[in-house]
């Protein structure tokens, strides 16, 4: 079996409510029961935040951190763009954690497929899960999870380079 070969399959009942967020023209997509909430990025707190956070969230009597990826690289910054202007909450049971996004929208299950994610490209530990084809468009699937370990290695970056 040639472990490359390209297997596409339907969009699974998990899989079929999804929210997509953009951020600098980049869109993601995550499962749609791993969000939260959805809040606006003016209840922001930015006092006694922790780089790479961009600053902290009341939600359920916790704060939570949030992150702001930001340009080609997804780059977290502790500048928030004007643009953005909505707080994604997240949370898998496991990782909890809040992003700053331009837009954020719900799709249904709509005639779409999951691809995996070239081998190329495809790290365990990758932002990536995998791909969803619907339409003419590819998107790229996340999940809270492969977002927290995104996040915790900036951290690790930053706390080298800081």
């Amino acid at each position: 079996m040639n472990p490359t070969a390209r297997v596409d399959r339907p969009a699974s009942a998990r899989e079929a409510a999804l929210v997509a967020f953009g951020v600098d023209g980049h869109r993601l997509l995550l499962p749609q029961r791993e969000v939260v909430s959805l809040e606006s990025a003016l209840d922001l707190r930015r006092a006694g935040i922790d780089p790479p956070a961009a600053g902290l969230i009341e939600w359920a009597g916790e704060d939570w951190p949030v992150y702001c990826p930001s340009g080609a690289r997804l780059a977290l910054t502790a500048t928030i763009p004007p643009r953005r202007r909505f707080c994604l909450l997240l949370d898998d049971g496991r990782h909890r954690l809040a992003l700053l996004c331009d837009q954020v929208e719900m799709l249904g299950a709509a005639n779409r497929r999951s691809c995996p994610v070239p081998a190329c490209m495809a790290k365990p530990d990758g932002l990536i899960e995998s791909l969803i084809v619907h339409r003419e468009a590819v998107d790229c699937l996340t999940n809270t999870a492969r977002l927290a370990t995104f996040c915790r290695r900036a951290a690790l970056v930053e706390s080298r380079d800081g």
